[in-house]
């Protein structure tokens, strides 16, 4: 812009006039720089582009897309003050006063996503975006259709990936009651209005699986996914995908009922029986998660934790030789968790189970599995 500002002849030079578009793609740059005073330097460029318009110094006015280029900027910093005042701004752009830029599609959600992010260490955050999720809702509503001729086309334009996403982000914050409380909000809107975009897909049922695995419910959970898969298979975009049978998994797992352990290894005798009739090994659990669910099941010092952990453990090493993957569901990892559970463990035999680990391991390894090196 001081370049452009600094060469003679405005007249002859029109085509190298900043244009509001320059200025949005300055925001864009600041927001990707990574620099410490993007924030600062991204804000200046607001009142320079009003000056410029003021002073017909420049070929368009502030918009829209400026001013989304301007929250999406604020709402990526770490800083919760900048999510703030990216409200502030979205809030102005609704009353009207922002001239020439009233917030779309691209504003609710530049708010919405970022609000969302924020929700597991910004205390306020849940109620904020809890309420933008009711004006959304209320837009929706306000929605006139005569006949198949749409009068209003609502701006926020919610849909069911964004309602899965507040869910999952909930869900991982603890706020398990808001969560469902969103998936009922879902299936209104849905009843109400019949559209497609409602439709709760594999993103929403993949984070109420998610709540009911942290909620104790394994039978909810696991009617979920069979359900998924007697409507969608396995080859559809909405069947079943692997974080779905892992939050199964996990339900069961760590579920206080009576035969958790017989459920648990029945719901593995499933993976095994879908993975191996349709050769789905994308299917399989991910190492790392059955690492953390080890962690979680052996936590404490109790023998049956341990132990609780030791039947998933061997139950997984039974899959893996039962599929038979290139992808290994066991490797040194699962084996080093397991050992440092036992290693724990006040039992007068942890010492013996954890040693035993160790010898299995290093034989596996000398027989050729070198994942499994020690």
């Amino acid at each position: 812009y001081m370049l452009l500002e600094q060469l003679p002849g405005p007249a002859h030079l029109a085509g190298a006039r900043p244009g509001v578009d320059h200025f949005i793609l300055l925001l864009k740059a600041w927001a990707e720089s990574g620099r410490d005073d993007r924030i600062s330097r991204g804000i200046q460029t607001i009142p320079m582009v009003q000056e410029l318009s003021r002073r017909r110094r420049i070929h368009f006015r502030p918009n829209t897309l400026l001013y989304n280029a301007l929250l999406q900027l604020l709402a990526s910093s770490a800083d919760a003050n900048d999510l703030r005042n990216a409200e502030r701004v979205f809030h102005e752009m609704e009353k009207g006063l922002v001239p020439d830029a009233s917030p779309d599609k691209i504003s609710y959600r530049i708010i919405f996503y970022g609000l969302a992010n924020v929700i597991a260490h910004d205390s306020q955050a849940k109620d904020r975006i809890m309420a933008l999720l009711r004006e959304m809702e209320r837009e929706e509503e306000q929605h006139d259709i005569v006949g198949s001729f749409q009068l209003h086309r609502p701006r926020a334009q919610l849909d069911a990936a964004m309602y899965g996403y507040l869910i999952l982000k909930l869900a991982h914050a603890g706020h398990f009651d808001q969560a469902e409380q969103v998936y009922q909000s879902l299936l209104s809107m849905y009843t109400k209005f019949r559209e497609p975009r409602f439709c709760p897909d594999y993103h929403v049922k993949r984070a109420l699986c998610f709540v009911y695995a942290r909620t104790g419910r394994p039978r909810e959970a696991e009617k979920m996914v069979l359900g998924m898969e007697d409507e969608f298979g396995l080859d559809s975009e909405n069947s079943p995908k692997r974080s779905h049978y892992e939050f199964v998994l996990d339900s069961w797992a760590t579920s206080k009922s009576q035969d958790t352990e017989q459920q648990t290894a029945r719901w593995i005798r499933h993976i095994q029986s879908i993975v191996t009739k349709h050769n789905a090994h994308h299917l399989l659990p991910r190492r790392w998660y059955i690492v953390d669910l080890l962690g979680r099941l052996g936590k404490g010092t109790k023998e049956n934790a341990a132990q609780k952990a030791e039947l998933l453990f061997r139950a997984l090493i039974d899959l893996e030789k039962s599929v038979n993957s290139n992808d290994p569901v066991v490797n040194h990892d699962h084996y080093n968790r397991m050992i440092q559970i036992w290693a724990k463990c006040q039992d007068k035999e942890a010492p013996r189970r954890a040693e035993q680990l160790l010898l299995d391991m290093r034989k596996r390894a000398t027989n050729g599995e070198r994942r499994l090196h020690p």
